[in-house]
């Protein structure tokens, strides 16, 4: 399962309500004694639980590219930036970089999602796409033996 760090990533209220959420389906997927209904039958759980990495290294890339710019960050912005997790809490690094156009194309078709407007969408898609090449990841629990290398891929020791 993938979700959201505790903080939801920057603090945004939807995202740490949606990892408290998919956290509490992690410990009770497959549990009979909370989904009785599935008693005798095969429970399944999930063996591997994943938070979305936003670390203070891409925020860092993030606010560098905003200032070559001459984008002026607001004070809220600021502080969002502050936010992240040191690098070295990353076990998995999973290159998307084919499907970076259609991450950000996704992403644009949704207004709420990003204003005109918002600073992300002043700074050069290149730059952006050049950001979002790679999905870090924290592996926050796992059921099967743990590697001691970064992860590539997200089923990694899984049989």
């Amino acid at each position: 399962m993938v979700t959201f760090d505790p903080q939801g990533g920057y603090g945004h209220p939807d995202h740490i309500r949606a990892h408290e959420a998919a956290t509490m389906a992690y410990y009770t997927a497959g549990d009979p004694r909370i989904f009785p209904e599935v008693s005798g039958a095969a429970a399944w759980k999930p063996l591997k639980l994943y938070w979305g990495a936003f670390t203070r290294g891409r925020f860092r890339q993030a606010v560098e590219a905003a200032q070559k710019m001459g984008v002026e960050l607001s004070i809220p912005m600021q502080e969002i930036m502050k936010r992240g997790i040191p690098e070295e809490c990353v076990t998995t690094r999973i290159d998307v970089s084919e499907f970076v156009d259609l991450k950000l194309d996704a992403l644009a078709c949704h207004a709420s999602q990003l204003d005109p407007k918002n600073v992300w969408q002043r700074i050069p898609r290149e730059v952006r796409r050049e950001g979002m090449k790679v999905e870090m990841l924290v592996r926050a629990e796992s059921r099967v033996a743990p590697l001691q290398e970064i992860e590539t891929d997200l089923f990694a020791g899984i049989e």
